[in-house]
């Protein structure tokens, strides 16, 4: 596990780099499946795709969207769950190299607890993630919104995040 690391992060950091990028310029057809989330979503939420939050949001979705990817993209992070989920995978196959399709699974398992920690953020009120502010805060200084604008803001786009997580784990 330990020598193959260095290397797996490497992939695993390029390829989550791939995916945000793509996720905030290429429409998907997956619902999030979230369910009910402590009074943030319930059975009436209606989700924004892509087009729908860069229609919400108009000329600042631009803005938003870099401080997500910057958000998702930030250091700090071990990746330990796409390590455990790349070695698990050379173990139970007797030391096959994980294929892209098991790569893009556990970026997938990364941002959906990206996503989780968004959403905590959001529900707890925290305005600091690994040392620096939390994507709503973010939001807030960027664009100028009160906090709880931003805090809309995070909320509305986790479920594109939840989506691209969903297609690539499945």
């Amino acid at each position: 596990f330990e020598p193959l690391a260095p290397r797996d992060l490497t992939v695993i950091e390029s390829r989550h780099k791939d995916i945000v990028e793509r996720m905030l310029i290429e429409e998907i057809a997956i619902e999030p499946n979230i369910g009910d989330l402590e009074d943030i979503y319930d059975s009436n939420t209606v989700f924004l795709d892509l087009s729908a939050l860069k229609e919400h949001y108009g000329d600042k979705w631009q803005k938003i969207a870099l401080v997500l990817a910057e958000y998702l993209n930030q250091e700090g992070g071990k990746r330990l769950r796409p390590l455990l989920i790349l070695n698990g995978y050379r173990v139970f196959s007797h030391g096959v190299e994980p294929s892209q399709e098991i790569i893009n699974a556990a970026v997938g398992i990364e941002i959906f607890h990206e996503t989780a920690l968004l959403l905590d953020d959001v529900i707890d009120n925290s305005t600091l993630r690994r040392g620096a502010p939390s994507l709503w805060v973010k939001i807030e200084k960027l664009l100028e919104f009160n906090s709880l604008d931003a805090k809309k803001v995070a909320t509305e786009s986790a479920p594109l995040c939840f989506s691209w997580a969903r297609y690539l784990m499945v």
